[in-house]
């Protein structure tokens, strides 16, 4: 298809209704595409981020524990930063077992 990406860009539902009423005024089919500086106009900032992390390595480089202390600066935006920081915190151990995990995340509102 073309909606292309997948990185949380299309989380909002601002093109949608807006191509539907176009769609149902005219009777014919619609397409609407942001340009790159609409896009960045309009659809959700992507927070910044803060992540400390501290693992226990053993000698044969297997990780044994991982603690992370996770930010994310929401700004005054609260429609995804916490749910953007739980989904964070799901992937901080990454793609190994880690016996033990420690995670912290905080989403704060500046």
């Amino acid at each position: 298809g073309t909606v292309g990406g997948g990185f949380g860009g299309k989380v909002d539902v601002i093109v949608e209704p807006i191509a539907i009423l176009g769609a149902k005024l005219t009777g014919r089919p619609v397409s609407f595409v942001y340009s790159r500086e609409e896009e960045m106009q309009i659809s959700s900032p992507r927070a910044a981020e803060k992540v400390v992390i501290k693992d226990g390595v053993m000698k044969d480089g297997r990780i044994v524990a991982r603690k992370v202390t996770g930010y994310t600066d929401a700004g005054a935006y609260s429609r995804h930063s916490p749910y953007g920081a739980q989904k964070g915190a799901a992937h901080y151990p990454g793609p190994y077992t880690i016996p033990n995990v420690w995670i912290d995340t905080y989403c704060v509102y500046t």
